[in-house]
């Protein structure tokens, strides 16, 4: 949404400048919008927006996890080759999710992993559980709930499957995992947040100069912020954004 909005006002600016009339606000529109462009491809603003989101939960220690009756592995997209009957893939965030969940589940000899999350022509749930398979994963451990498309969705399915009084570690790009424990959490279960698939780059050298230059995966880390971040305001004008508060205030030390 960011650049979107970018490029319109960039747009409104240079179809102003055709107007001999409205020229000097063209400009100003335009320099607007390379300001905006410039602030959300490069690293200042998008890890500024991302960071307290990503810091909500701290991974969970190993006695934390050992209380673990679940992992539940919450998708994050696939990617669909333009061939004609080529097979989808998942994407960069659902594997890192995946990975992170797994390693967990090695320590939980007696959890299962529930894998969810499916889209039109792409159920990441079955592509999770395939690269689950080949990871050396039971089949008899693997939950697969393929038809959520939303994060609520899953939630929803979530809720019908754990019983009541179980608790399952709760895997997802950090980012997104504060708004993920709030809809899991509204559905009575209680939930052990398992952080993954950082985005901001702690260990990035602020002396290289390549690091501060545009770059399209800052504007996909601006793209995350706002979502997330609106997704949080709709959860606190509901009034569920007080769960997640709860959590990380009784998990800090």
């Amino acid at each position: 949404m960011p650049l979107s909005i970018v490029i319109l006002i960039l747009f409104m600016g240079l179809l102003l400048t055709m107007r001999r009339r409205w020229l000097a606000v063209g400009r100003g529109v335009l320099a607007v919008g390379i300001v905006l462009l410039l602030l959300v491809s490069t690293p200042w603003l998008p890890e500024r927006l991302l960071l307290p989101l990503e810091v909500a939960f701290e991974p969970p220690t190993q006695d934390a996890v050992a209380s673990a009756q679940w992992v539940a592995v919450l998708g994050g997209g696939c990617l669909q080759p333009s061939p004609s009957g080529a097979t989808p893939v998942l994407s960069r965030a659902s594997l890192a999710r995946l990975a992170a969940g797994v390693d967990w589940l090695q320590s939980l000899p007696e959890a299962r992993l529930v894998m969810s999350g499916g889209s039109k022509g792409c159920s990441m749930a079955e592509l999770m559980a395939r690269q689950a398979r080949q990871w050396g994963v039971a089949e008899e451990r693997m939950v697969i709930l393929p038809k959520p498309r939303t994060t609520a969705e899953e939630a929803q399915a979530l809720g019908e499957l754990i019983p009541q009084g179980e608790t399952v570690l709760l895997v997802s790009s950090a980012f997104h995992l504060q708004r993920a424990v709030n809809l899991l959490q509204s559905q009575g279960i209680h939930v052990l947040p398992g952080p993954a698939d950082f985005l901001v780059d702690a260990g990035r050298s602020e002396s290289h100069v390549g690091a501060r230059l545009p770059q399209s995966r800052y504007v996909q880390m601006s793209e995350h912020a706002v979502w997330e971040r609106l997704g949080l305001l709709w959860a606190r004008l509901r009034g569920e954004a007080r769960v997640a508060a709860s959590i990380a205030t009784s998990s800090a030390p």
